[in-house]
């Protein structure tokens, strides 16, 4: 795949168009991570949509733009625990991806049979899925997957360098047809546990994640940080980095686990946490809103122990 101290030449990172133009990217950055793989092998895990890199062709019959002023993403940390109610809890997530119906879809803590019941809903086929399901049944922990109705150049999916927990992110390459680079990132971190807060293998995830980022105008990262600002200090917002909650929504709170009103914690020390959260970095697009969702139980039962998030973007 190459050596990444020799300097390969990754234009699509920042949408350039001209060879003149093109992004060296050194040892450090995106490709000491391994994502070089985006160039030599066309982005990862999608196997019938269109690759990625230098070789993607934009879908017949796709419209430039096609009357979307907004772009809508969902992002949910859905509970990997299969012995509390699964079945009910997906379909109540599948339910709210059907009434919201977002143009992206980011799952977090994802499991192979979880993955299973979500293929089986009509809604399923309406997205290219980062994950194929040959793919996603070796997989032996709980992943991140992403869901795109908008043309995809590539995914790559890989797992954070400093883990003890299989925890890992994956990036979608979207084409929105407006000749925009937009790069959408969701992820797990490490979670606290009992033993070890996990505070430095948070921090040293998310500086993964920047270098990822770091070439790329518009980039969005949606998914369950696990950043407890009491524990971790302060979310390290750098190169031009938001996030869209205290950008948007600054008065409120925006618990997303919250052992207080979410009957799944109920029997738990009290937190209100915002552990799931929208970080972004937008030169051609801009954020309008950020709610919670999921709040309320559907059909008797709460989607997951976490809230979700929608997201909306505007391409004007």
């Amino acid at each position: 795949m190459g050596n990444a101290g020799s300097g390969m030449q990754l234009p699509w990172l920042r949408g350039d168009q001209k060879v003149q133009e093109k992004e060296v990217v050194t040892e450090g950055s995106l490709l000491a991570m391994g994502a070089y793989s985006v160039v030599t092998s066309g982005f990862g895990d999608l196997e019938k949509a269109p690759r990625g890199g230098a070789g993607y062709q934009r879908p017949q019959g796709f419209v430039p733009g096609d009357g979307k002023t907004t772009l809508k993403i969902m992002s949910y940390n859905v509970c990997s625990n299969e012995e509390v109610h699964v079945n009910e809890r997906m379909k109540a997530i599948g339910e709210l991806i059907e009434h919201h119906s977002p143009d992206i879809v980011l799952l977090q803590d994802v499991t192979k049979h979880i993955y299973e019941i979500f293929m089986s809903f009509s809604w399923w086929d309406l997205y290219k899925c980062s994950v194929s399901p040959e793919k996603a049944s070796r997989k032996t922990e709980q992943f991140c997957i992403i869901l795109s109705k908008f043309p995809v150049r590539g995914f790559i999916s890989k797992q954070f360098s400093d883990t003890e927990m299989g925890r890992s992110w994956c990036s979608a390459d979207i084409d929105t047809g407006l000749d925009k680079k937009l790069i959408i990132t969701t992820c797990q971190l490490e979670s606290c546990t009992a033993e070890n807060n996990n505070s430095s293998k948070r921090l040293a995830q998310v500086e993964e994640l920047q270098a990822l980022s770091k070439y790329a105008p518009n980039v969005i990262w949606g998914g369950a940080f696990n950043w407890d600002e009491d524990k971790d200090k302060a979310f390290p917002l750098n190169d031009g980095l938001m996030d869209a909650w205290e950008t948007l929504k600054p008065a409120e709170n925006g618990g997303n686990y919250d052992t207080e009103t979410n009957s799944m914690r109920k029997n738990q020390n009290h937190l209100q946490k915002r552990f799931d959260r929208f970080i972004y970095r937008l030169e051609d697009f801009s954020c309008k809103s950020v709610e919670l969702i999921g709040t309320e139980a559907i059909n008797g039962v709460l989607p997951s122990d976490h809230y979700g998030l929608i997201l909306i973007i505007s391409f004007e």
